[in-house]
């Protein structure tokens, strides 16, 4: 009978200790993971640059063997996740916004993108290159798919015009 009360009174106090520390562990915080890179969490982190930030194509002349002369524009970027998705666009205002490209950055999360501007009214069907908008200054603008957004401004002129 003595025997059967010490057997018992270890369960209850086994059986308790369990309670006790069960209930310990659902109070506790959880532990926080490793911090990871701030540059991947931070939206402002993102940059873009541009080689020019005057454009101005030429347009094709009277001559009918002549063609558009188109301006060189290279934009390098970084500061996205690796391989994040990104779309530059030219922006006037809220309702004049024209894409220019969309991709991938590499592993580095950075990017050239280098292509060619085309006079305005030179664009046909058939044609993958960009278009210069009407003469003024615009905001060149790359925005990843994290929210991650980096902006230049950049200039047209009228064709056939230099770049002040």
């Amino acid at each position: 009978m003595k025997r059967d009360l010490s057997v018992r009174g270890i369960l209850v106090a086994v059986l308790l200790l369990v309670v006790a520390l069960s209930a310990g562990t659902a109070l506790a915080e959880r532990q926080g993971a490793p911090p990871s890179q701030q540059s991947l969490e931070r939206k402002e982190g993102a940059s873009i640059v541009t080689n020019k930030i005057c454009l101005a194509p030429t347009p094709a002349t009277t001559t009918p063997k002549a063609a558009a002369v188109p301006a060189a524009l290279t934009v390098w970027g970084s500061g996205w996740a690796p391989k994040e998705l990104i779309l530059l666009s030219v922006i006037r205002d809220s309702d004049n916004v024209m894409i220019w490209y969309s991709g991938a950055v590499n592993a580095a999360g950075a990017t050239e993108i280098a292509f060619s501007v085309l006079a305005p009214g030179t664009y046909s069907a058939t044609e993958l290159r960009p278009m210069a908008p009407a003469p003024g200054i615009y905001t060149l603008e790359a925005l990843g798919t994290s929210g991650r957004l980096a902006s230049s401004p950049i200039v047209f002129v009228a064709p056939g015009t230099k770049c002040p």
